[in-house]
């Protein structure tokens, strides 16, 4: 699973935190610079975590 998220400022690190019934899982991305074509153009950072070892639950956890 790919989790993917934007910020209008820059980071130190793209880090999301999971688990099932504790957040004992962490994963770091990579973030990426994007200017929109359009008149404003505006600035923007795409944040992208990859998560490994996921495993089916019906009551995950999340931290962004």
């Amino acid at each position: 699973m790919v989790v993917t998220w934007v910020t209008f400022n820059q980071t130190t690190d793209s880090t999301v935190w999971f688990g099932q019934k504790r957040m004992d899982n962490v994963a770091y991305g990579t973030q990426t610079f994007f200017q929109d074509s359009g008149s404003e153009k505006r600035s923007m950072y795409i944040h992208r975590v990859y998560l490994e070892d996921l495993k089916v639950s019906s009551s995950p956890l999340a931290y962004i």
